[in-house]
């Protein structure tokens, strides 16, 4: 549910992404982050109006995981309109989540504005204030709870090893970085790393990034219970199809 803003644990997880997320030390601040957690801020960034987003990367990964199987034309057309809607299933949860948070919560700030400002006057002895304290990556103009990252990942993951299976090993690239290659045992831990790469970017708290990932997860569990389910039993629209399928 929506975090506590006053509460112990959402200190403790502005704290870390002050440690974690900023973009240089300060002087009451030193960057904790390694430079392979560098590197998959970027691998999972695509935020570009040139670059595929994170909807789109997803949607190639599934494309990818599909040709290496061979899945047939029809199969992987149905593997493609779940992983889509799926996401926009996703899309909707996060940004309503983002907007409209319900029960007199207002949206929550981004941890650059706690740490910049809110921080000196939470009533916290576990917060800082840092005044010059910048995220690793640009701070997007919306609010932080849930990470749309996140959701999207958490959809996409839900589709993909409903189908391949869940120790589904693979490789992927992205538009962000050239040559550079990321391997995964199974599509719930690129998605959990797709996650903590906004950590690293200063961008979302842990929460919002987690319960953005199970929100993402849940949303495409209705899409996989309805939307193109496999038929069972021979095809009745000619010899098109390979597996029969449905739209419900």
């Amino acid at each position: 549910g929506y975090p506590d803003f006053g509460s112990e644990e959402y200190a403790q997880e502005i704290e870390e992404i002050r440690r974690i997320g900023g973009a240089e030390n300060t002087a009451l601040t030193t960057i904790e982050r390694t430079a392979d957690q560098e590197e998959l801020v970027f691998f999972w960034l695509v935020d570009d109006v040139d670059t595929e987003r994170p909807p789109g990367q997803w949607l190639r990964i599934g494309q990818e995981v599909s040709v290496a199987e061979e899945q047939s034309l029809i199969d992987s057309a149905r593997t493609l309109a779940q992983l889509g809607v799926a996401q926009a299933n996703a899309g909707i949860i996060a940004w309503t989540g983002k907007w409209f948070p319900g029960d007199g919560q207002a949206p929550q700030p981004r941890p650059v504005s706690v740490i910049n400002h809110i921080a000196g006057n939470d009533g916290s002895d576990l917060t800082i204030q840092d005044p010059d304290w910048r995220s690793f990556d640009d701070t997007p103009p919306f609010p932080d709870y849930v990470s749309g990252h996140a959701t999207f990942g958490g959809a996409s993951y839900a589709v993909l090893e409903s189908i391949f299976g869940e120790d589904y090993e693979f490789s992927t690239i992205t538009q962000e970085l050239d040559g550079v290659t990321r391997s995964f045992s199974s599509f719930e831990e690129a998605a959990r790393e797709n996650t903590e790469s906004r950590f690293f970017a200063g961008v979302h708290v842990r929460s919002a990034g987690i319960e953005g990932e199970t929100a993402g997860f849940a949303a495409a569990q209705a899409i996989l219970d309805t939307l193109a389910a496999p038929l069972t039993g021979e095809p009745t629209f000619g010899t098109l199809a390979t597996t029969p399928w449905i739209l419900a």
